[in-house]
């Protein structure tokens, strides 16, 4: 197993191999990752790994759990590209040191029934809010334009009108020309 998560919290930045259990907050003593950030509770989020599985579990903090700008209400499953959030804190999964297998099992499943807008939406908060940037959300999009595309009539392609530019000559263009001439 070679899960990490990427914590950042403003300008820093730190790496965390992922354990079967870890527990966020601003306590220093009753939890693993301890973050200096007053928005954070002292005991304020839990991460499991468990069955290829990431689960996060807010616990009853005051200002919430959020993964890609959603509140965490029940556990709910971690999947790559995603992030959490937590005060201004962001947690994500390093992509680096994943397997072919780990990166199979973590990566959401497409679903048909998702609507594509509010994917956009989500995909432009998340880069807007963290800098990071959710590429396969841009590869799901392209595939549901494409499926939309093929299910409606063929796309009729026009062609382009090309219109032949009048020269216009002024005496700028003629001494231009002949200065650029005599230097030849």
């Amino acid at each position: 197993m070679s899960i990490s998560l990427i914590i950042k919290s403003g300008e820093n930045k730190a790496k965390v191999l992922i354990k079967p259990k870890l527990s966020f907050g601003r306590s220093k003593s009753s939890v693993d990752i301890s973050i200096d950030d007053s928005k954070i509770s002292s005991k304020h989020l839990e991460i499991t790994y468990k069955d290829k599985e990431i689960i996060v579990k807010d616990l009853g903090s005051t200002n919430g759990t959020y993964i890609n700008n959603k509140k965490v209400i029940s556990d709910q499953r971690l999947y790559i590209y995603e992030t959490i959030r937590i005060g201004s804190c962001i947690i994500c999964i390093d992509l680096n040191d994943l397997t072919e297998l780990e990166y199979k099992y973590l990566t959401r499943p497409i679903d048909p029934n998702e609507d594509a807008h509010d994917n956009t939406q989500t995909t432009t908060a998340l880069a807007d809010q963290t800098g990071f940037l959710a590429l396969n959300n841009l590869s799901l999009e392209k595939q549901k334009v494409k499926a939309e595309a093929s299910k409606n009539q063929p796309i009729k392609r026009t062609k382009k009108k090309v219109t032949k530019k009048k020269r216009v000559h002024s005496e700028d263009k003629t001494v231009m020309t002949k200065i650029l001439k005599f230097f030849k």
